[in-house]
């Protein structure tokens, strides 16, 4: 099985998945929770044998997991799941003025340069003061 993914942040968060699915074994608890909620309507998604079936394949030793840049990169629809401590004046802060998405790679970024994150008006004024020079 390959997997493609466009960056070795997600190729490395993916692993992580498998390897938790694997370790965890979470797919026996799919199928309890699939068992447990289907109906004469809502059948089951997957039969015991396609759940054994992935048991015995989706193992992170028989999965490549490959990086290829033409990738749609994997974005949180909801930037808000960024979140520190503004470094000027210690407000908290919680996702951008803008509301755009996030990239996992940029997330993973920004959250590990926590000596530049800034409330929206510390932000400002940091930007007015480096125009002015």
């Amino acid at each position: 099985m390959k997997i493609v993914v466009n960056n070795e942040q997600e190729k490395e968060l993916v692993y992580r998945f498998l390897r938790a699915v694997n370790e965890l074994d979470l797919l026996e608890d799919f199928e309890k929770v699939d068992e447990e909620y289907a109906t004469e309507k809502s059948p089951q998604f997957l039969s015991s044998a396609e759940y054994t079936l992935l048991r015995d394949n989706l193992h992170i030793l028989y999965t490549e997991i490959e990086v290829d840049e033409t990738i749609k990169q994997m974005e949180f629809d909801d930037n808000n799941i960024v979140q520190g401590t503004c470094v000027d004046c210690g407000v908290h802060t919680e996702g951008f003025a803008d509301g755009r998405t996030i990239s996992y790679k940029e997330y993973l970024e920004i959250m590990n340069d926590t000596e530049n994150n800034r409330c929206e008006d510390c932000y400002q004024r940091k930007i007015q003061l480096d125009d002015a020079i």
